[in-house]
């Protein structure tokens, strides 16, 4: 049966989750490319490329990059032709991870931008705000202080709808270090102080 195959796909995947999770990462591939199997077997879409993006994932953690790149673009173009929106976000986040890592940091920097601004349609402020937050590091990285400053105030107002006291720190440290660094001491101190109330 359809049901069964789903239900027996649906438990390999969060076992290799599991595995993934606890670092057994062979296990993890093995559970995973059986889960692939029999989700492809009964057409699953949203299934398939739920688990080819966690194989993304697991070869991601394991630095085989080309591999999780692959992974993770094959899942994000299923996602888009299913209009998965929450999902396309969680892999362009990935992506951007992905660019990050191998220093590609234009690329990564697209696909941060792209992930934020489908989070905040989601009104997944929290997640929104980390993606800024990752942005405002490329840019500073890039030597872009006026971009990376717009970024963090960005993350900061959307930690602040999201009411996340940990992520509104951390923003907040974020920028003050950033202002520390151009010599803007007295807007570095107000931000800890703020960050420490």
């Amino acid at each position: 049966k359809i049901e069964d195959t789903v239900g027996s796909a649906q438990v390999l995947h969060q076992l290799g989750n599991l595995a993934l999770i606890q670092g057994h990462f062979p296990e993890a591939e093995g559970l995973y490319q059986q889960s692939l199997a029999q989700r492809i077997s009964v057409g699953d879409k949203i299934g398939t490329a739920q688990t080819m993006h966690q194989i993304g994932i697991l070869n991601h953690q394991q630095g085989k990059m080309e591999k999780a790149k692959d992974y993770y673009l094959r899942s994000l173009e299923v996602f888009n032709q299913l209009g998965a929106i929450r999902e396309i976000a969680d892999s362009r986040f990935q992506l951007g991870m992905l660019f990050e890592d191998t220093r590609e940091l234009k690329k990564a920097q697209n696909h941060y931008e792209k992930s934020g601004e489908i989070y905040k349609l989601l009104n997944r402020s929290s997640e929104a705000a980390n993606c800024y937050r990752t942005l405002a590091l490329i840019h500073i990285n890039l030597n872009e202080n006026d971009l990376a400053k717009a970024r963090l105030k960005t993350s900061i107002e959307l930690e602040r709808v999201a009411e996340n006291q940990l992520g509104l720190r951390i923003s907040l440290v974020n920028l003050a270090l950033l202002n520390e660094e151009l010599k803007d001491f007295s807007a570095a101190k107000h931000l800890i102080e703020n960050a420490i109330k």
